[in-house]
Parts: C-alpha cells; structure tokens; sequence
C-alpha cells in the first residue's frame, strides 16, 4: 500500500495542478484583502479581525472550493485514464480498492494543505497594510474551522469522482461541480440548505444562525453522500474492465 502511495505522491512532483490549485484558492484571500484595504481608507470602523478572517473563508467556501476540490478530484483519478496507465498501475501488482484509497489520501491531504495555505495567506497578507491585531484564540479556532472544512469537502468527493470514473472526461465533473455551486447559493437562506450537502461546509463551521431542522440531519446527508458515493465507486472501479 505504501509503495502505491509513494508512486502516487512521485507523480504529482512537478504538476501544473498543483500550481493551478494554489493560484485557485489564493484568490480567495487575495479578493478579501483588497476590500479590507479599502475598507481601511475609506471606513476603518467597519473593520475588525474577526470579520476580515470570516469574510475570507465564506469567499474560499462559497464561491471556490467546491469547482477547485472537484477539479483536484477528477484530475488524481482522470489521469490514469488520459495518460493510459491505469492497467499498469494495477499490475505492480494493486489492488483496485487499494488504488482508490491511496488515491484518496492523495486527495485529503493536498485539500488540507491548500486550505491551510489559504488561511496563512490570510494572515500574511493582514501584515501587508491591514496591519489588524489578532489573538492566538482567533488562530485556532480558525485552524480548527478550516480543518473541518477540508473533511468535510472531502466526504463530498467521491461524488465526483464517481461521476469521472462513468464519464471519464473533466468536463461532466466540472459542470457537475458548477452546477452545485450554484445551487447551493440559489437555495441560501432556506431550510433546505441544511440538507444540500455542498452548502454544509460553511453551516457546520461558522454559521451561528438558528437551524430548521436538528444538526444530525445536516451530518447525516454528509454521511450518506459519502457512503453512498464511495461504495458506488468501488462497485463501479472493481466491476469494470480495464483496457
């Protein structure tokens, strides 16, 4: 398992995507900087660390992450079929099931790391003319709601990644992505946002509203997205032939 999971980590080394991915979730805190800088010229009281860090994420989540995290998605599984090596990686030998998770660990962690470079970058760009003050509780609580975020997006990607498997081009998983983008903001504000598992990530996080319905409702649409997804991907990868 872990000779895959090196051949998988190797493979990546010297990426485009990897620099797309960056560039994709730095617009988030670079756009939230720019109003803040503004914001500090034009009306300074209306500023505060709290909401310089809030306004920040809510950009990453509501308008990013989904399209940039289903993208990462389809590109770690669509490779093998573009590039026709997908029958060779399963003579190493590999299992298929072990394909699938060491890819997904793959997958978790570089969602991890590109949240917690957006969130550094936030605070790197603070000390570049906002120059606002924040505490160490500030820090980890979020840490702690970017952290949960990318665990959260992960749980939705197998959804996307069964869509690649079926189809595999980028094209459908993008617009599959897009389209769920735009649902969630289209249904924002109602109760059934807190049953859309792409609108979870910033309720379950940061939102201090009142709920409709009980929170293990909202977890357990995460949960069954999941599983769901996932078992169908690996009914799908271990059923079907490879050329």
């Amino acid at each position: 398992m872990f000779r895959t999971l090196h051949i998988e980590i190797l493979k990546l080394k010297g990426s485009p995507m990897i620099w797309v991915s960056i560039v994709g979730v730095a617009v988030a805190p670079i756009l939230n900087y720019l109003i803040f800088l503004s914001l500090k010229n034009h009306e300074p009281s209306a500023i505060s660390i709290e909401r310089y860090f809030e306004q920040g994420y809510v950009f990453l989540v509501v308008l990013l992450a989904t399209v940039m995290f289903g993208l990462i998605a389809t590109y770690i599984f669509n490779r093998e079929y573009q590039e026709g090596t997908l029958g060779n990686m399963l003579t190493i030998p590999t299992g298929r099931i072990e394909l699938i998770i060491n890819k997904m660990i793959i997958l978790l962690g570089w969602i991890i790391l590109l949240l917690l470079f957006a969130f550094a970058l936030s605070i790197l760009l603070n000390y570049m003319g906002i120059f606002m003050e924040f505490s160490r509780e500030i820090i980890i609580k979020y840490i702690k709601v970017y952290l949960l975020t990318g665990v959260i997006y992960f749980l939705l990607t197998p959804v996307t990644i069964f869509i690649t498997m079926i189809f595999k081009s980028y094209i459908p998983s993008i617009g599959f992505n897009i389209f769920v983008t735009i649902s969630s903001l289209v249904i924002s504000d109602t109760k059934y946002e807190e049953i859309f598992p792409w609108s979870l990530p910033y309720l379950l996080t940061i939102y201090e509203g009142e709920f409709h319905y009980p929170k293990s409702y909202s977890i357990a649409a995460i949960l069954l997205t999941f599983i769901i997804s996932l078992m169908a991907c690996i009914v799908y990868f271990n059923n079907v032939d490879i050329e």
